[in-house]
C-alpha cells in the first residue's frame, strides 16, 4: 500500500499549489499599500483627530495592505475561507514566535522600534500565508490523487 507522500510529484497537488500562489500574489498585489504605521510617540494635537490605519477593528494587515473580510472581493472572500485550516496554523504557528519575540523584544538593546516591527510582521504573515496556504491545497491535490479522485 502506497503512502500519501509517495504522491508528492503529482500534478494535481502540485497545480493547486501553483494556484493558490498565484491567486494569492494577485490578490495581494491588486490592493493598494497602506502609509507606514503611525508611532506611539507622534502625538496628535487636540483639535485634529488622528487615524492609524494600522488599526482598524475587524481588519488584518498582510504585506503593508488591509484586508476586512466584508469589504473583500468574492475572490478574496473565497481564499480567504479556503484557506482558513492553513491560516489557522499560521495563527499559531505567528503566536507562539510572537510571544517568544515578545519576551526578548524587551530585554534586548537597543529596543526595537514598535513601527518596523509592525510593517515585517506583516510581511511575515503573508510569507506564512503563502506557504502555509500552498502547502494545505498540496497535500489536498495528493489526497484526491491518492484517492483516486482523478483518473490517469
Amino acid at each position: 500500500m502506497r503512502t500519501l507522500l509517495s504522491y508528492w510529484r503529482q500534478p494535481l497537488g502540485i497545480g493547486l499549489a501553483a494556484a493558490h500562489a498565484i491567486t494569492l500574489a494577485f490578490v495581494i498585489a491588486a490592493k493598494e499599500p497602506l502609509p507606514p504605521p503611525r508611532s506611539d510617540d507622534e502625538a496628535c494635537l487636540p483639535e485634529v483627530v488622528c487615524f492609524d490605519t494600522w488599526n482598524f477593528a475587524g481588519q488584518i494587515v498582510v504585506a503593508h495592505r488591509p484586508f476586512h473580510f466584508h469589504y473583500e472581493t468574492l475572490l478574496t472572500k473565497t481564499l480567504m475561507l479556503g484557506d482558513l485550516p492553513s491560516l489557522l496554523v499560521v495563527d499559531i504557528t505567528l503566536g507562539v514566535a510572537a510571544a517568544i519575540f515578545e519576551l526578548t523584544w524587551r530585554v534586548s538593546e537597543p529596543p526595537l522600534d514598535a513601527v518596523i516591527v509592525r510593517q515585517a510582521s506583516s510581511y511575515l504573515l503573508a510569507f506564512c500565508w503563502f506557504v502555509f496556504g500552498s502547502l494545505q491545497w498540496w497535500i489536498v491535490g495528493m489526497y484526491v490523487w491518492a484517492k483516486g479522485g482523478v483518473k490517469k
